[in-house]
């Protein structure tokens, strides 16, 4: 249960229930996916969270695989064998020097649904 309750509300800032993964809740999906599937999550150093990457390094069609550790995205993992759950992907239309990055989504607790 630990590992599916919590994160049940829209709002980032309630206590336990909030949008966020409160840390009970990520503790207890890195033992699932340790114990389920044998991969071990290290944490990052505080200094490593924001990783900068110059744009023009990424090309349309790159993706980033993405896990969210709220319960239902390990059970993703775990039932599909992958170490993600979501992805996005680079694009970029031709004659635009825009950068996009897209994703189709329709969790509540992201502020965009949709494409």
């Amino acid at each position: 249960m630990k590992a599916f309750v919590g994160s049940l509300s829209d709002h980032p800032l309630v206590p336990y229930v909030g949008s966020h993964v409160p840390p009970y809740m990520e503790k207890a999906n890195i033992k699932f996916l340790h114990d389920a599937m044998g991969l071990t999550i290290e944490v990052r150093d505080e200094k490593y969270h924001k990783v900068n990457v110059s744009p023009a390094l990424i090309q349309s069609g790159d993706y980033f695989l993405i896990m969210r550790l709220d319960g239902l995205d390990p059970l993703i993992m775990y039932g599909t064998g992958a170490r993600g759950a979501h992805c996005v992907m680079a694009l970029r239309f031709e004659d635009d020097p825009e950068l996009y990055i897209v994703e189709s989504q329709d969790a509540w607790y992201w502020p965009t649904q949709n494409i």
